[in-house]
């Protein structure tokens, strides 16, 4: 067998349903075995936290992996967490506006 004949051979599924994209900027060579078990949880469980806290309506990134290239995914927001999420940032929204004021004498949306 030669490479070109192993190479013809690999096949590239979308590592899960949905729309995935080559993530060539932050991996642009075949992750490591241990890297592709140990990555996407972490990173999906971590990026759901912060979309959440900063009322995101997106759910998070997701990431697979095919034949060691990384793959990613962004997932909207459940459906049911949708008011509370518009209501987070808003509320994170009013607070920063009050810190600026505070700061500064104004808002940032008084000085457009």
């Amino acid at each position: 067998m030669t490479s070109v004949d192993s190479a013809s051979e690999l096949m590239f599924e979308p590592p899960g349903p949905g729309s995935w994209g080559l993530d060539a900027t932050h991996f642009p060579r075949p992750v490591t075995r241990y890297w592709s078990e140990m990555h996407p949880e972490p990173l999906k469980r971590g990026f759901q936290e912060f979309t959440r806290y900063y009322g995101m309506l997106i759910d998070g990134l997701e990431y697979g992996y095919v034949n060691g290239f990384a793959y990613s995914s962004m997932r909207p927001a459940p459906p049911k967490q949708i008011s509370e999420r518009i209501r987070r940032a808003g509320l994170l929204r009013a607070r920063r506006d009050h810190t600026w004021q505070q700061r500064f004498g104004h808002t940032k949306s008084d000085s457009k």
